[in-house]
């Protein structure tokens, strides 16, 4: 990883990250443990697409799932009893929701940081389902 790769990633996590992890925090009530391998999720040469990438892949539809699971107070109770630990991390082999997991507390949104950006619906479905189904 270069010198503008480093920076983009550094503005993302100063400004864009704080802004999405507490719009996140308020859901959760703040208690979630975050565990983002920055390092895998730009990617050399992707600089420009990075911003849009890693919103899309991941916080957009971590967000919107949230949103969805913590609509009235059973969900809000179960997401702050159960949720423990979100692990964000980039794999070139898991290309969508399927290879996300929900185990012992770990929310686990392990997604190639460069692969299907636009299916936002899809991956906020996947982790909806996910969380709903283990809570």
């Amino acid at each position: 990883m270069g010198l503008p790769e480093k920076r983009a990633l550094e503005a993302f996590k100063t400004a864009e990250f704080t802004a999405l992890q507490t719009s996140i925090n308020a859901i959760t009530g703040g208690k979630v443990e975050w565990d983002i391998h920055w390092d895998t999720l730009m990617q050399d040469g992707m600089v420009e697409y990075f911003k849009d990438a890693a919103t899309k892949i991941y916080f957009t539809p971590l967000l919107a799932a949230l949103q969805a699971v913590c609509i009235d107070d059973m969900g809000k109770k179960a997401v702050a009893g159960a949720l423990k630990k979100i692990v964000i991390k980039s794999d070139s082999g898991s290309y969508h929701g399927g290879n996300y997991t929900f185990e012992n507390g770990v929310l686990d949104l392990t997604h190639d940081s460069n692969s299907n950006i636009d299916a936002v619906d899809e991956r906020k479905t996947y982790i909806q389902t996910l969380l709903e189904s283990k809570l």
